[in-house]
């Protein structure tokens, strides 16, 4: 038998081999980990000691500190306060505080609007408050008394104004059935009206379609009725109670100015009470020497309402009397529509893009009812000067009286002028005086002259003189 070489080895052995040195590293390798966190761990605590220590020298020297001062120690240096950390911070503080101010002034504006008109209010009876304070009169029964003025003459003002308005709203009522028999009077001046500009119908459209609409406004309106009652409640108590107290809120207010200052602000604060109450009474006296002063004149002369009247028009006791009559022209763009028509008629005007005068002004009234079927679309100027720029610039089209037009000239040839085919397009303008004036030869002398040196394009009035006795 051949011998065997007992160094060679098989190759299981040799595996067997390589596996266990591999896992002789490992083990190694595990062992040098927990070595090396055991060195972390030591250094933590070693930090943490550190850190105590550092701690304790701190508490012993604050201790030290103490009992050297017997206080809280010396200050440290101050803040910079020129720096730019400190200097935008101390902007985008002031920033947000003024931010939030006025966004709390823009949400509690009527609240702060009923508040000033209060104190304002309060403001102006104050002096007469005083007045009876210093002839031995409590301030409670000051008080009381000037607001038992001011509801009384609220009172008879509402005594005044209720009776007549009911009256005049009754007999509308009782006119409604009339009103809409003439509306279908081809011969009356509403009958006319009507056929012209289609009124009945358009009022029945306006109730069938937007019926929804007119309910929401009289709920609106009487929304706004009771915000209103409301209101007046509310500053009606801040005055009663302003009043009530109004030394000590002046005081108050004095309180808040710096000392160095609190004297000159208590001057001018007195000289700012003075001022206003003085300005509120001078109103107020003025207001009724007027009122009764025309009172009076109005009772002698037998005006009906005397106290409420602010009527333009006719009323019995006043003489109207027809001067000439003077027709509109349209006045539009050169390059509009309108202007490529010879004589246009009011129905050409259907559509948007009529420019009026403002609310209240007369015209605006005159060229709506003569524009009855001009469309929704209408813009509004301040003044003639304004809509006739307006004009020029293609904003729209308008109606003007001859008189506010006759010397303008046509801006280069932008806006084009044409006469109306309608031969009663345009106003009546006349006088009005009281019946009773002995004067009333001189004013018809005066309408005759005016009416004899008429300027060219006017031409008498056809509508004969309204006098009512």
């Amino acid at each position: 038998m051949p011998a065997t070489n007992r160094s060679d080895k098989s190759p299981v052995s040799a595996d067997g081999d390589a596996r266990g040195q591999g896992a002789v590293e490992r083990a190694q390798g595990a062992v040098d980990d927990e070595q090396q966190a055991v060195d972390q761990a030591q250094g933590v605590v070693e930090d943490d000691q550190q850190a105590v220590d550092r701690m304790q020298e701190a508490v012993d020297e604050a201790a030290t500190i103490a009992e050297e001062t017997g206080g809280l120690g010396r200050p440290g240096r101050p803040m910079n306060k020129r720096s730019p950390f400190f200097v935008g911070m101390s902007a985008a503080a002031g920033v947000a505080v003024t931010y939030g101010l006025v966004e709390l002034v823009i949400r509690a504006r009527a609240v702060l609007v009923l508040i000033g008109l209060a104190l304002f209010i309060a403001a102006g009876l104050e002096p007469a408050v005083s007045w009876l304070t210093r002839h031995r009169f409590p301030r409670w029964a000051a008080v009381t008394t000037i607001l038992l003025i001011a509801v009384g003459v609220f009172a008879g003002f509402l005594a005044a104004a209720i009776p007549p308005l009911t009256t005049q709203a009754t007999a509308l009522a009782n006119q409604l059935p009339h009103y809409l028999h003439t509306l279908q009077d081809h011969n009356s001046s509403l009958g006319r009206l009507n056929t012209r500009f289609h009124i009945q119908q358009r009022l029945s459209k306006l109730l069938s379609t937007k019926g929804t609409a007119l309910v929401g406004g009289v709920l609106g309106a009487g929304a706004l009725v009771l915000s209103a009652a409301t209101s007046v409640l509310a500053v009606a108590v801040l005055v009663v109670y302003f009043l009530a107290a109004m030394p000590r809120i002046r005081l108050f207010v004095y309180r808040l100015a710096p000392q160095s200052r609190r004297a000159r602000v208590i001057l001018i604060g007195d000289e700012i009470f003075t001022k206003v109450g003085g300005f509120v009474l001078g109103n107020f006296l003025t207001s009724v020497i007027a009122g009764l002063g025309t009172y009076v004149w109005l009772l002698i002369f037998g005006v009906p309402y005397a106290i409420l009247l602010a009527l333009p028009s006719p009323v019995e006791g006043l003489h109207a009397e027809a001067l000439f009559f003077e027709p509109f022209r349209l006045a539009c763009p050169a390059e509009h529509r309108l202007a490529r028509l010879n004589r246009p008629c009011l129905a050409d005007l259907e559509g948007d893009g009529l420019i009026l005068l403002e609310e209240g002004h007369c015209l605006r009234e005159q060229a709506l009812s003569l524009c009855g079927n001009a469309g929704t679309a209408v813009r509004q100027a301040t003044s003639v000067e304004m809509l006739w720029h307006m004009i020029a610039a293609g904003e729209g089209y308008s109606l003007l009286p001859l008189l506010a037009v006759q010397d303008r000239a046509p801006m280069g040839g932008i806006v084009a002028m044409s006469d109306l085919a309608e031969p009663d397009a345009g106003r009546t303008i006349g006088m009005l005086w009281r019946a009773t004036d002995p004067r009333e030869t001189e004013f018809r002398e005066l309408c005759a002259f005016l009416r004899a040196h008429l300027p060219p394009g006017l031409r008498e009035a056809t509508r004969p003189s309204a006098a009512r006795r």
